[in-house]
Parts: structure tokens; C-alpha cells; sequence
């Protein structure tokens, strides 16, 4: 069984990329959402007196759940509090991926698990991965998708995009590139090829 890295930058295509290889509900393959995951460790309540040491009690909820919307307005304004809280998530977020891992490689059905990760250079993380497939496409094509779905301006749009690794050092850092310009069925076609290479094998 192969573990498969998917990243990119925001607006890239990286989830569409991955429904299209999750199409009928693909049996072969397994996904671990690194996004939903951390998601679910924030609402847990479980790390709730940790996140309180480190970030003050403004950012727990009364039921528990972290606040995340105080911990995205900190964190975007503040490197070392981010530092601190991926700290905090990322180890738990390995483990996590780690067990599904292990209990996916059980199940002689499944050819590969999928791990989708956003930030998955920013964070320098080691899911014990087998390749690294990068979602990208040009500097300018990624400002207007970004402008056109999200109804951001520039400014903000600019501010998204640097607090990320440029398009082309995540290209040039990954074993894949998949190239989404142009339109879906371009992109579909890619994701077909690539399953077929690194997967059906």
C-alpha cells in the first residue's frame, strides 16, 4: 500500500483533484483530511486546558471546544502564537494519521491512503509518505480564482497567499505535479493519469 501526500496552495484545485480520485467511492483508497481532523481535535474539548495555557481562556468556548475564530484572528497576526499552537496540534495530528495508517495497510483492498494536507511544506510534517503530489497553477491564475470564489480583494487576497509557501517552491520540493489550468476535464484527465501510474500499478 502506498501513502500519498496531496497539497498545494489555496485555490489550487487540491480538493477537486482528490474527489475525482475518490470517484464512485473509490475501494481502493482510504483519505485521511488533515483540515476535518484538526477540526474535530479543536472541537474535542480535550485539549481545551492546553490551549488555555498557551492562548489565554478567550480561546476556549464555554462548552469546551477551542474558539477558533479567536485562534485564526491570533495567529494570523502573531508567528509565535502560531508556532505554539501547531505544536500543540500537529503531533497529534501524525498520530492520528499514523493509527489510520496502520489499520488501513490491514485491509488488502486498499492500494493506497491519501493524505490531504494544505500546508503540508509550511508545517515540514512526515507522514512516513511514500510520494508527494502537488496541486498548483500559475501566480496570476490563482490570484483570480481566489478573487472570483471568494469576492476577496487584492490586499486580502495577497495577504492569503504570502503567509503560504509560493506556488512554484511547493512544485519544485514534490515528486508530482498536477497542473490545473485550463478547464475541469483537463484537470480530471490528469487525475486518471495519475491514478493509473502511481496507484492501480
Amino acid at each position: 500500500m502506498k501513502t500519498i501526500v496531496v497539497t498545494g496552495g489555496i485555490a489550487t484545485g487540491k480538493s477537486t483533484f482528490i474527489k475525482y480520485l475518490f470517484r464512485d467511492n473509490n475501494p481502493s483508497l482510504a483519505l485521511f483530511d488533515c483540515d476535518q481532523t484538526v477540526h474535530t481535535i479543536l472541537d474535542s474539548g480535550q485539549y481545551a486546558d492546553r490551549l488555555i495555557s498557551a492562548f489565554g481562556k478567550d480561546s476556549v468556548l464555554d462548552n469546551q471546544k477551542a474558539n477558533r475564530d479567536y485562534l485564526r484572528k491570533l495567529i494570523f497576526n502573531d508567528q509565535a502564537a502560531k508556532k505554539e499552537l501547531e505544536g500543540i496540534i500537529h503531533p497529534i495530528l501524525k498520530q492520528e494519521c499514523l493509527a489510520l495508517k496502520a489499520l488501513t495497510m490491514q485491509n488488502r483492498c486498499k492500494k493506497a491512503l491519501i493524505i490531504d494536507i494544505p500546508l503540508f511544506f509550511e508545517t515540514g510534517a512526515d507522514y512516513e509518505h511514500d510520494l508527494v503530489c502537488t496541486i498548483a497553477l500559475t501566480p496570476h491564475t490563482q490570484v483570480q480564482r481566489l478573487m472570483e470564489r471568494n469576492g476577496f480583494s487584492m490586499d486580502i487576497v495577497q495577504g492569503i497567499i504570502t503567509a503560504q509557501f509560493p506556488i512554484m517552491d511547493k512544485v519544485n520540493l514534490s515528486d508530482v505535479t498536477i497542473w490545473n489550468e485550463g478547464p475541469l476535464k483537463i484537470l480530471h484527465q490528469q487525475t486518471e493519469r495519475f491514478y493509473q501510474h502511481f496507484i492501480h500499478d
